[in-house]
């Protein structure tokens, strides 16, 4: 499980970095995965078949295979919806009559507060702190466009897995626990 949550990041990143599964995996399954498209998909259905081949060993008792298989399945439909969320970007015609209706709202407000009794003189203030917050929404709205990258407004999902792992680790009895993720230059990654 520790090795799909590295390989998911992995995945949503468009990272190739397979060596940095060596941890989680025996060299078979390594090789297994050098050629998968999705490799993450590829450690669930692992996963799976694994689980089936503890049960006909006996090794599980079959009332929990419906559960666990149930949670592999959870896991790969919350992927699906990641996978979704990365490829579905905001429209191109969106993005573009966002910015036009923002340039020209803030274009004309001016003409409209003009003619304000007493506001006059504090055109220029009330246009320059809306125009602010609206081209700073737009900028926003760029910056979301795309969560699973690793700019600072984007997921941290390096500690997000680095938490993960060692939670998952700690439930295993492992006494060499990888260090928390830290900031850096109050960032996390």
């Amino acid at each position: 499980v520790v090795a799909y949550v590295h390989a998911l990041r992995h995945h949503l990143r468009n990272q190739d970095r397979l060596p940095e599964l060596e941890p989680f995996l025996p060299a078979s399954e390594l090789d297994a995965l050098e050629h998968e498209q999705n490799r993450p998909l590829a450690i669930l259905q692992r996963l799976s078949a694994d689980l089936r081949a503890a049960y006909e060993r006996g090794w599980i008792h079959a009332q929990h295979v419906p559960v666990v298989d149930g949670s592999i399945e959870q896991l790969i439909d919350l992927q699906g919806g990641c996978e979704r969320i990365k490829a579905t970007p905001i429209p191109f015609s969106y993005n573009v009559l966002l910015h036009r209706i923002v340039f020209v709202y803030c274009f004309t407000l001016p003409f409209g507060l003009v003619d304000i009794p007493g506001l006059n003189v504090f055109t220029p203030v009330v246009v320059a702190l809306v125009s602010y917050a609206f081209f700073g929404l737009d900028a926003v709205g760029e910056e979301i466009e795309e969560p699973f990258g690793e700019d600072p407004n984007d997921l941290p999902l390096g500690a997000i897995t680095r938490t993960i792992e060692i939670n998952l680790r700690q439930r295993l009895g492992d006494a060499e626990l990888p260090p928390a993720a830290n900031p850096v230059k109050n960032v996390l990654t």
